[in-house]
């Protein structure tokens, strides 16, 4: 199943063309362009962003090592809040998703419950232990896991930290 909404975060945010697009997905360009067309899918960092940073930075500096540490700066700085903001668009896009398919398991396990036998522990074990890890993984707790700030510049920032304990 195709579906259009992940397609339009890829082109809008990561920039992919919808000949990319088409490609990952096996339909044709024209059918991705449609969506893009009928759509008013806008890119939200288009190439020619790039090209002024490139020139606006030949304009400051005359070394070209300097140049080019300048500028790879520049381009991952961009990078990392362009998947930054990819990834909390795709988390908020998902959330419903994810919010459809919690409703359906509890639903199940709810009727599974019901139907447990007070002597069988090891299913009732089972069932606490999936409660207590989508509870844990829900939106609300990922929310801990972010921050919005403003850089130097005044360029708003996403900072999502790893709260797995995890290494």
């Amino acid at each position: 199943m195709l579906d259009i909404a992940l397609l339009k975060l890829q082109y809008e945010i990561l920039n992919k063309t919808a000949k990319e697009l088409a490609d990952d997905c096996g339909l044709p360009e024209d059918a991705i362009q449609d969506a893009v067309d009928e759509g008013k899918w806008k890119q939200w960092w288009p190439a020619s962003i790039d090209a002024e940073i490139v020139a606006k930075n030949a304009l400051k500096v005359e070394d070209k090592d300097e140049l080019l540490v300048l500028q790879s700066e520049q381009f991952l700085d961009r990078a990392k809040r362009r998947l930054a903001v990819y990834t909390l668009a795709k988390e908020i896009y998902l959330a419903q998703k994810y919010m459809k398919l919690e409703s359906a398991i509890v639903d199940k396990a709810y009727s599974i419950v019901e139907n447990i036998g007070e002597s069988d522990t090891k299913a009732v074990k089972e069932l606490s232990a999936l409660y207590k890890d989508m509870t844990a993984k829900s939106p609300i707790s990922a929310l801990a896991a972010l921050s919005f700030c403003e850089d130097e510049g005044g360029m708003p920032q996403v900072i999502i930290r790893d709260l797995s304990g995890t290494k």
